[in-house]
C-alpha cells in the first residue's frame, strides 16, 4: 500500500510542474477493465468478490492495525520494539497524543474505503449478470457482509465516516461524516440481509473454507448489537450462533492459535493468509505480517521486531493455574519449539516488560524456516468463546443471570477454571468482563472493549486518555485536506 501511495504521489507532482499533463490525463486508458466492461459473466463475479476478500487481509484493514490500537493502546501491552523511536507514531497513539497526519489511522481508513468501494462494485453489479441465481444471491449476500464489515472497523475506530454505498462518480468524491446511528443501521442492515442469504459453515466445501458464512453474519451482527447496547438484539443473534451446531470451544485452548486448526471448530471468521514465496513485502504478499512484528528480537531463530508487549497488569489479570496465561504469553527464558531442531530459550531482553506475545508466534514446520513477514497464519477474527462472552454479556443486562452464567462457564469450563455462581448483575458483569480480557487477550479488543463498556477513562487514565476526546481516532488529515465537508474528531 505503501508503494502504491509514493507512486499516486509521485504521479501528482509531475503533473504539477509539467504543462499539458491534463491532456495526458485526459486520455481514455488501453486495455484496463472497468465496471461497464467487466461484469459479464460468472467468472466476472467470482473475480470481483475476490477483490473484496484481498482487501480483508491488507496489514492496516485488519491484523497489525486490531493490536496496534486494540492491544497497545490499552492497558494489555506496551508498545515494544527497537526502542522508543522504532515507529514513534504508535507510541504517540498509545498515549493519545497522536495527531491526524499519523500514517497508521491514514492507512487503516483509506484500505478499509477500498474495501468498500470493491464491495460496492459487486453489490451494485452482479445482480445484473446472466447466471446462476442462488449463486449471484450468495456473492452478493458475502459482499454485504464485508462491506458491513469494513464499516464496522471504520466506524468504532472514528465513529461516524462517509456512508458510502455505490460506486461514486467524480463530484460525489467529496462526503460528509454520517451520524454512529446512520452507520450502524447501514451496518446492521448489510450484516442482516448476509445472514438471511449465506450458507453454513458446513454447507461449504474445504476449498471454500473462509467465506463468509451464516454465522459470521449474525456473529458480527451481534457484536455490532453490543457495541450499541442493544442487549435483546445482541442475545437473540448470539444465540442463533450457539444454537446453529456448527462451531464449539476447541478442546485445548492453545490450538486455536495453530496453523493445523485453522478454520477449525472454533472459528467464526477468520482472515485466510497463504505462503506464497515471493521478494515482496507488506501488501504485496499473501502472507500475514503479525508474527514478525511480535517475535523477539533476540530470538536464535525465528526473529522479528518485538512489538505487542504484554503488560504485568495483563498478567495478573489471569488466575492461578488458567493455561490460557502460557497459551497467551513467552516469558522470558522458557524454552519454545520445544523437542524440534530449533528448540531455544526465549529472550526477551529487549522487550520493555520482559515478556513477547505468543498467539501469533508460528509453531515449527520443519526444516524450513517460516517466512514471518510472509506467514500463512490466518487471522482469527471471532471465535466462538467470543460469541458465547457476547451472549453471556447480553444476557447479564437483561437480567438473565442464568442464561449469562451458562455461557460464561462454558469458556471457563475448557479452560479447567473454577465455575462462577455470582447472580448479581454488577458483580456478575465484571465477571464477564475479566473473562473476556483473559480469553481474548492480545487479539486486538481490548481498547475497544474499554471504549463501549464507557471504561476507558478510568483504566486509561495514565496514558493520557479523555472521556470525550479519546474514544475515537483522528480523521486522516489527508482526507480533511481534499474535503471541506469533513469534521474532525476532538482527539488534540
Amino acid at each position: 500500500m505503501e508503494k502504491l501511495f509514493k507512486k499516486i504521489s509521485v504521479v501528482a507532482v509531475i503533473c504539477v510542474l509539467l504543462p499539458g499533463c491534463n491532456k495526458f490525463l485526459d486520455k481514455q486508458p488501453m486495455g484496463v477493465e472497468s465496471s461497464a466492461t467487466f461484469f459479464k459473466t460468472k467468472d466476472h463475479a467470482v473475480k470481483a468478490l475476490t477483490a473484496v476478500y484481498d482487501a480483508t487481509a491488507w496489514r492496516y484493514s485488519q491484523e497489525i492495525s486490531e493490536w496496534f490500537l486494540g492491544d497497545i493502546c490499552s492497558d494489555d501491552a506496551e508498545k515494544g520494539g527497537e526502542n522508543a523511536a522504532d515507529w514513534a507514531e504508535l507510541q504517540q497513539l498509545k498515549e493519545f497524543r497522536g495527531n491526524a497526519g499519523n500514517s497508521i489511522g491514514f492507512f487503516r481508513w483509506s484500505e478499509l474505503y477500498q474495501g468498500v468501494y470493491r464491495a460496492n462494485l459487486v453489490i451494485d453489479n452482479v445482480p445484473e449478470i446472466d447466471m446462476d441465481e442462488d449463486l449471484k444471491n450468495r456473492l452478493v449476500a458475502e459482499a454485504k457482509f464485508l462491506r458491513g464489515y469494513f464499516y464496522f472497523q471504520l466506524t468504532k475506530t472514528f465513529g461516524g465516516v462517509p456512508l458510502i454505498t455505490h460506486p461514486l462518480n467524480p463530484d460525489e468524491y467529496c462526503q460528509p461524516r454520517a451520524t454512529m446511528e446512520a452507520c450502524w443501521e447501514q451496518i446492521e442492515e448489510d450484516l442482516s440481509d448476509a445472514a438471511d442469504l449465506l450458507p453454513a459453515k458446513s454447507a461449504y466445501s474445504a476449498l471454500d473454507m473462509g467465506r463468509a458464512t451464516r454465522g459470521a453474519a449474525n456473529a458480527l451482527l451481534a457484536k455490532a448489537y453490543i457495541f450499541q447496547s442493544k442487549w435483546n438484539e445482541a442475545k437473540s443473534r448470539a444465540y442463533m450462533v450457539i444454537q446453529s451446531g456448527e462451531y464449539d470451544l476447541e478442546p485445548n485452548y492453545a490450538d486455536n492459535f495453530k496453523v493445523s486448526h485453522e478454520n477449525g471448530i472454533e472459528s467464526v471468521y477468520e482472515i485466510q493468509h497463504v505462503e506464497i514465496p515471493t521478494s515482496d513485502y507488506g501488501d504485496e504478499n499473501e502472507g500475514q505480517e503479525t508474527s514478525i512484528y511480535q517475535g523477539s528480537r533476540k530470538a536464535t531463530y525465528f526473529t522479528g521486531w518485538g512489538f505487542d508487549c504484554p503488560t504485568e497488569d495483563f498478567v495478573k489479570e489471569f488466575e492461578s493455574n488458567d493455561p490460557r496465561l502460557k497459551a497467551t504469553v513467552i516469558f522470558d527464558n522458557e524454552i519454545i519449539y520445544e523437542g524440534t531442531p530449533v528448540q531455544q530459550k526465549a529472550d526477551n531482553s529487549m522487550s520493555p516488560t520482559g515478556m513477547a506475545a505468543r498467539k501469533y508466534m508460528l509453531e515449527y514446520q520443519g526444516p524450513q524456516t517460516p517466512e514471518k513477514s510472509n506467514a500463512q497464519a490466518n487471522w482469527r477474527v471471532i471465535r466462538f468463546a467470543d460469541v458465547l462472552l457476547f451472549h453471556a454479556e447480553a444476557a447479564n443486562e437483561l437480567g438473565d443471570s442464568t442464561e449469562a452464567l451458562e455461557s460464561l462457564n462454558r469458556v471457563r469450563a475448557r479452560a479447567s477454571m473454577p465455575a462462577v455462581t455470582e447472580t448479581d448483575k454488577s458483580a456478575l458483569r465484571e465477571a464477564i468482563y475479566h473473562e473476556r480480557r483473559v480469553e481474548l487477550g492480545l487479539e486486538g479488543h481490548r481498547f475497544f472493549d474499554l471504549v463501549r463498556q464507557g471504561r476507558a477513562a478510568e483504566v486509561l487514565a495514565d496514558n493520557g486518555f479523555i472521556e470525550g476526546k479519546h474514544e475515537y481516532f483522528p480523521i486522516p488529515q489527508l482526507e480533511m485536506d481534499v474535503c471541506d465537508k469533513l469534521v474532525q474528531n476532538p482527539y488534540r
